[in-house]
């Protein structure tokens, strides 16, 4: 257990990199909306398309940089806490077998939460893959012409292979969290002693003795 533990405090460790490249995303996202919304030669002013083209870009902009806040302020990850405490009671011995059962349900439902969430991340990218097939489909069908069309033709040409990419990686893959309660559960199966049972079996001339067991 104390293997499988330190494995994901370690693999799933709050990256120092992500809250900054969300802030700088987050802050060109915001920029891009605010430019939009008071820009005088965007013409018709009142167009519907216009105003979800802002809306959608302070969205996105605003969700990275509250994730940028976030990952500023938080502490150690939920894996690395976790380990924290596994540590302190196996080194002041409070690492019991009822304890140590509670490590297991811990650890076997993060991969079944994990497991969760990971098929629905599949299937949203693997939608975002088919939206943005429909971005080129769209560009090359449409009337949209000049910066609108090539607009549309960089955004599909983007968002479709990752997010296609992306959903069949993440479906046919498996978590951190599964992967350690597998090997942790195979280990534990391994591990365990040689077992040997016998059972009679009742026969019309006699007893037959039959046995089975796990070496």
């Amino acid at each position: 257990m104390g293997g499988a533990l330190a494995r994901l405090a370690k693999e799933n460790q709050r990256s120092s990199t992500k809250p900054w490249l969300n802030l700088v995303t987050g802050t060109c996202y915001t920029a891009l909306g605010v430019g939009a919304a008071f820009d005088r030669s965007e013409e018709p002013r009142s167009s519907v398309f216009r105003g979800l083209a802002v809306t959608e870009s302070l969205v996105i902009g605003g969700a990275l940089l509250g994730d940028a806040v976030l990952g500023f302020a938080a502490g150690p990850s939920i894996d690395g806490g976790r380990y924290a405490r596994f540590q302190r009671d196996r080194r002041t011995g409070n690492l019991s077998e009822a304890r140590l059962a509670q490590y297991e349900g811990e650890l076997y439902a993060d991969a079944q939460i994990s497991a969760s969430l990971r098929r629905l991340s599949g299937w949203v990218n693997f939608g975002v893959g088919v939206a943005g097939a429909g971005l080129i489909a769209i560009a090359a069908t449409s009337d949209m012409r000049g910066s609108a069309r090539a607009l549309t033709y960089v955004e599909g040409a983007v968002i479709m292979p990752a997010g296609l990419i992306t959903g069949i990686v993440e479906l046919e893959s498996q978590s951190s969290n599964e992967r350690e309660w597998r090997n942790y559960r195979l280990g534990a199966a391994a591990g365990s002693p040689p077992r040997l049972s016998m059972a009679p079996i009742l026969l019309p001339n006699g007893l037959l003795l039959t046995g089975g067991g796990r070496f």
